[in-house]
């Protein structure tokens, strides 16, 4: 018995549709929603960065940290701070001021979430800069 070509693309659509619904999204998650200055400033070397970013995250065991970390292009970080927080969805305002060294090229903000007992973290957001 041969499957017409239409019924081998349908049963792979929905090979396919099953097992992407079927993979387990993890419960922790973080999200960027607001930044000072704001995404696609082009900012300057050598000069001090106010930096505000709030982020909403969503955590499912009691508490946590979350990062506030700037890095170079070369992942070379810059300034860092962490912020403990509790269990739930929440939104935070994370701030941080630092000096940009003259020789980077471009900076990097991330906002990793961790969870206590976690070596590395369990979600991340992140935005780059340009420098001129």
């Amino acid at each position: 018995m041969f499957l017409r070509r239409q019924d081998v693309i349908l049963t792979l659509l929905l090979v396919f549709f099953v097992i992407a619904c079927s993979g387990e999204r993890s419960p922790n998650r973080i999200r960027i929603v607001k930044l000072t200055p704001d995404e696609g400033t082009i900012l300057s070397k050598g000069s001090e960065v106010n930096l505000v970013v709030e982020v909403d995250y969503q955590l499912e065991s009691a508490s946590g940290t979350i990062g506030l970390v700037v890095q170079d292009q070369d992942n070379n970080p810059i300034t860092q701070t962490l912020v403990v927080v509790q269990k739930g969805a929440r939104r935070i305002i994370l701030k941080k001021t630092f000096t940009i060294p003259d020789k980077v090229e471009s900076l990097f903000v991330f906002t990793p979430l961790y969870v206590r007992g976690k070596e590395s973290s369990v979600a991340s957001d992140s935005i780059g800069f340009s420098l001129k």
